[in-house]
């Protein structure tokens, strides 16, 4: 993979991980408040992996079946991180 394909691969998936924690808190904040009782904030998950598989479809589209174990870790362990950081302050 060349260098500057790499970096946006990696930037990607980090931008998609943190992309998907606030699109899942803001769906869950409206429901908590009642403004869209009728938008379950589990509906946030397909849209990110809708948004996962696009962007790494494009990306890695002649890439080895490697780069999409490594994609799904960054961007997995983007939200967990930013859950665990949020999560403990």
């Amino acid at each position: 993979m060349q260098p500057l394909r790499k970096t946006l691969f990696i930037v990607g998936n980090i931008v998609i991980g943190i992309f998907s924690f606030y699109l899942y808190m803001f769906f869950w904040l409206t429901v908590q408040f009642g403004e869209g009782a009728s938008i379950h904030p589990w509906l946030s998950i397909p849209l990110d992996l809708l948004l996962f598989a696009i962007f790494n479809g494009i990306v890695l589209r002649r890439q080895k079946k490697q780069y999409w174990l490594y994609s799904i870790l960054i961007a997995g362990g983007t939200s967990l991180l930013l859950t665990l950081i949020i999560g403990l302050t």
